[in-house]
């Protein structure tokens, strides 16, 4: 019994232990010398595959004696082709061996072959993928064949020459312009593997094709297109559009430089009476508005905005300030951003010494705030565009031809710009909302009273202010309005420019191509953004348009021909001959006039 027993034990254990190795001889075959991976290579495009898994013992001779045992999974059955003269190149450069094949692919004839491979010239507008694609192209439609032993052989590309065109030509690789056997298969392709075509050299150099420029600087490269970046001028917007909202800069830009240059030179000319609080805010809000405007039409003198929204290379500044660039889109960004939001600070000090005249509080009491004053508003637009510098947020914009913070990042525009205008609306709206209810109180009191005249003075005063504020309110919340829309669909306008770019290089040699941007932002929408811009400027300059404003210029250019006559008088006087004592008495006698 113990004997039965031993035995079947001794046969389950035998028969375990052959189907382990059986098993473990599935994933590693040791032949020899000829190792073979477990990974068994599929056929490409139909052709026979050709694995050696015969045991190579002590007498055994191998398949053939002029190839090292361990590259003949390198190799496939085939039929070679002998090619001669001007159809022995692959993308202009002469292959270096003479026998070739088609059996890696679908196509039985060389001249279908060739126009196959032709299309493949469209990747030359992928620059980086070109540069690695060709080898693995040429290996993969004219691979090297030659006869062994016999048998026609064709050596197959390696899984490392298509891996390494996986990264430079992403922007394709998903595409239908990339038959499925090109996309690195593991079972298609045998490792560590050497192919001649590895080491041909090539002479057609990769292109960019518009909207895109050759870019030197990797931090431009359009996303999976190396070697090339979007060029300055915005391709979302079509010419006409570019030149309407030019237009409507150079014009809208110049009448609020204007307007806000009156409001300065009316404070100027007569700066002792008007350098008081509230009024004397209402110049530096205007001083802040002049000095925007000028960052806005600087675009407008010669070869300008190419220098301010542009590198070197062509395309498209961002994460300003950059080493090796000039500092024009800074100083740009500057004079925009920091004294828009100087504005802002102004405005909401407009409506808190407005408030506090309103309540009634004496004028040397607002007064004497007017060093607190100038500490936020001029520091606190500081501390933001350092910020904004300290990180690189200062872009560029093709279209309005400045540079400004977050046009790629939004949310570090949404923090440095619409936050301060949030704050403006909040703030400012509270303290115009308490100088209301109290302007208010005071007419009905002037009613009670019977006094016409101080009521029609509020009653003026509050239609000013109610008007004023009313029109800045809805400029801010549609230039609010405005940002948030672009947020909005600035993934949708992106993802239909790559896939207008990936049509463009996919059908470059189709001259019935019909490749158009889809989704683009609104021309209309950034109109109206200006608008609200340029007409915040303006709305600021009509606190100047009142008859008083008219009475100072009319003192001012008096006095100015006064003086001009004097000058006149002294230079004549100056210019009469020496007629002795007389004539110094008639001189004095006309001095004293």
């Amino acid at each position: 019994m113990r004997s039965n027993s031993f035995t079947i034990c001794c046969i389950l254990l035998s028969s375990w232990l052959s189907g382990s190795l059986g098993s473990f001889g599935a994933t590693k075959l040791n032949t020899g010398t000829t190792t073979v991976s477990s990974i068994d290579l599929e056929p490409i495009n139909g052709t026979m595959n050709y694995r050696l898994y015969g045991k190579k013992g002590k007498d055994d001779k191998p398949w053939f004696d002029d190839l090292d045992s361990r590259h003949i999974q390198c190799v496939r059955r085939g039929r070679c082709l002998e090619v001669n003269g001007t159809h022995n190149t692959c993308f202009g450069s002469k292959l270096p061996y003479a026998l070739t094949s088609l059996s890696l692919t679908d196509y039985r004839k060389e001249k279908e072959l060739n126009e196959a491979l032709g299309s493949y010239y469209a990747l030359r507008h992928v620059p980086k993928c070109w540069a690695v694609i060709q080898p693995f192209l040429c290996a993969v439609f004219k691979p090297k064949c030659e006869e062994i032993n016999g048998q026609d052989m064709v050596y197959l590309p390696s899984y490392e020459m298509c891996r390494i065109t996986l990264e430079p030509c992403r922007v394709l690789y998903n595409t239908t312009f990339f038959p499925k056997f090109m996309r690195c298969n593991e079972t298609l392709f045998p490792m560590k593997c050497s192919n001649d075509a590895r080491e041909m050299k090539f002479n057609v150099t990769g292109k960019c094709l518009t909207p895109l420029v050759p870019a030197d600087n990797a931090a431009s490269y359009y996303p999976g297109i190396e070697g090339c970046g979007v060029q300055c001028k915005d391709p979302l917007y079509t010419d006409d559009e570019h030149r309407q909202i030019h237009k409507l800069i150079g014009y809208g830009g110049t009448l609020c430089l204007l307007s806000n240059l009156f409001v300065v030179a009316t404070f100027l000319i007569d700066w002792q009476n008007a350098n008081k609080y509230p009024a004397v805010i209402v110049f530096y809000i205007n001083l802040c508005f002049l000095i925007s405007c000028v960052g806005w039409l600087v675009q407008f003198t010669s070869g300008s905005r190419e220098d301010i929204v542009c590198r070197k290379d062509g395309t498209l500044r961002h994460s300003e300030p950059t080493a090796g660039e000039n500092l024009s889109c800074v100083v740009i960004f500057v004079l925009v951003y920091y004294f828009l939001t100087a504005c802002m600070v102004w405005f909401v000090f407009l409506t808190y010494a407005w408030h506090w005249r309103a309540m009634g509080h004496v004028q040397d009491r607002i007064d004497k705030k007017g060093s607190y004053f100038h500490l936020v508003a001029w520091s606190l637009p500081l501390v933001l565009t350092i910020t904004t510098m300290a990180l690189s947020e200062v872009d560029g914009n093709g279209i309005v031809g400045i540079c400004f913070v977050g046009y790629i990042n939004h949310s570090m525009r949404a923090g440095l710009l619409l936050g301060p205008l949030c704050g403006v609306i909040l703030i400012g709206g509270y303290f115009i909302t308490r100088g209301m209810i109290m302007l208010f109180g005071l007419k009905h009191f002037a009613n009670d009273i019977k006094s016409t005249s101080a009521s029609n003075k509020i009653h003026l005063i509050i239609m000013r202010m109610g008007v004023c504020a009313l029109l800045t309110l809805i400029f801010i919340l549609v230039a609010i309005a405005c940002h948030l829309t672009e947020f909005r669909h600035s993934t949708e306008w992106a993802e239909s420019f790559r896939e207008y770019i990936i049509c463009r290089i996919s059908s470059v040699f189709d001259e019935n191509s019909a490749c158009k941007i889809e989704n683009r932002p609104s021309v209309g929408i950034l109109q109206l953004h200006l608008l609200c811009l340029f007409s915040s400027g303006i709305l600021m300059s009509t606190w100047c348009w009142t008859p008083s404003s008219i009475e100072t210029w009319k003192r001012y250019v008096k006095n100015a021909a006064r003086r001009l006559s004097r000058r006149s008088k002294c230079r004549n006087i100056r210019s009469l001959p020496k007629l002795g004592p007389s004539a110094r008495i008639l001189r004095t006698r006309v001095d004293s006039l």
